[in-house]
């Protein structure tokens, strides 16, 4: 089956602003069909690349075949680009919508709306090994940070004696290396608190800090068990990971599930600090409402640390990250843009730009914000103090501070 043309190559059509419109006609006049669809998809577990196979094959007979012989032989008869192949994949992109929106409207009647907002996670709040003392003889890539000074590792070591998560609680990062898991977390802390020092600020007992996105803790355990007195919380979009926080690390620490939209249980100007690792890489909406709502539980002079990919980000890809891989291994997903190598070898197509795919349920995006629009944008909410090059791994790191009362 061919690909359908990209937008941009549309646009001169007359019928192009039209021809989504009526495609979801045709979905709609044909519910019971995409109806028994959604069934199939649900009894017999089909994956997208089998329904749409089976959109196509209704291409073939009944009221799906009279209606698109009719508009073909009315409408759109005389431009090659329009063929029954591409029509096929046209009709089968917005059944795929329709069995995802039927699919969600069934699960809202079972009570499972959430699932629109936020995830579960499934039943993995289990899964702790020992703390990291146990583990820091076993295999290790990572350097302890050099702010620790002599002794500092083995002191920091003893100040934390909860279970680590395993290895399918931290989704797969550092595999068996445990102890590189938890190095890597002190030395993200470790960086914050240098760049909070750089920006003239300290964090002391009282002080609030939140991790926007703290899974099962990397980060946050350790301004929850190297700092004494900070007010700490956590939050995450994944049910279990809430729920292994709440198990295995101190009653003190305060952790909830927050969902996509931008809003968190927390009063007006409490924070002195919110960082977020790996979260604002895959906001593709809501993002500057997300912006807002930090600088509305910051307190004034309170700061924020947040992790992005940047035009120079961009300027990175290569074979050597991950990150090029991902984006090359879901092309023939994101309909926004003809992604392959010269592509990513070329100019970031936008100040915003956002690949979104479908054949995952979460973490199905990956946005590129040029710092330009990172400086006119969050910049309305929230001072931009520095923007870090790679100083989170190959992402950047965006110092946000909130004006002092008065300014």
């Amino acid at each position: 089956m061919c690909p359908h043309p990209r937008s941009e190559d549309l646009d001169e059509h007359p019928l192009d602003e039209r021809l989504e419109d009526v495609v979801r006609d045709v979905m709609h006049a044909n519910l019971e069909d995409v109806r028994q669809w959604v069934a199939e998809v649900v009894r017999e577990r089909l994956s997208e690349a089998e329904l749409r196979h089976q959109v196509a094959e209704a291409l073939a007979k009944g009221t799906l075949r009279r209606w698109f012989d009719d508009f073909v032989r009315r409408r759109i008869s005389d431009d090659p680009r329009f063929h029954r192949d591409w029509f096929a994949q046209l009709i089968a992109d917005e059944a795929s919508r329709a069995v995802q929106s039927l699919a969600t409207r069934d699960r809202v009647a079972f009570g499972d709306w959430t699932r629109a907002f936020a995830l579960d996670g499934g039943t993995r709040a289990g899964g702790a090994l020992g703390p990291a003392a146990q583990h820091k003889d076993g295999v290790r890539w990572l350097q302890p940070p050099a702010s620790l000074g002599a002794g500092g590792l083995e002191a920091a070591i003893q100040r934390d004696g909860c279970a680590l998560p395993d290895t399918d609680q931290r989704e797969g990062y550092y595999g068996e290396r445990h102890f590189d898991f938890w190095i890597s977390g002190l030395q993200d802390q470790q960086a914050i608190l240098a760049e909070m020092r750089l920006q003239g600020r300290t964090l002391a007992p009282g002080d609030a800090v939140l991790e926007l996105g703290c899974a099962s803790g990397r980060v946050l355990r350790h301004f929850a068990q190297q700092m004494d007195g900070l007010d700490v919380w956590g939050c995450d979009i994944q049910r279990s990971h809430v729920d292994w926080l709440v198990r295995h690390l101190p009653q003190r620490l305060k952790v909830f599930q927050n969902t996509v939209l931008p809003s968190l249980p927390i009063p007006d100007g409490t924070l002195d600090l919110v960082y977020a690792f790996s979260v604002f890489t895959h906001i593709d909406e809501f993002e500057l409402s997300w912006i807002a709502e930090l600088a509305r539980v910051l307190k004034p002079g309170g700061m924020a640390y947040l992790t992005v990919h940047t035009e120079h980000t961009w300027s990175r890809l290569g074979p050597e990250l991950a990150l090029y891989h991902d984006l090359l291994g879901v092309r023939d997903q994101v309909r926004e843009y003809d992604i392959d190598e010269a592509f990513l070898a070329g100019p970031m197509p936008s100040e915003r730009t956002v690949f979104r795919w479908t054949s995952a349920q979460h973490n199905n995006t990956t946005v590129f914000l040029d710092s330009g629009y990172v400086q006119s944008t969050w910049g309305r909410f929230l001072e931009v103090k520095a923007i870090r090059r790679e100083a989170a791994g190959y992402q950047d790191v965006v110092v946000l501070r909130r004006p002092s009362a008065g300014r």
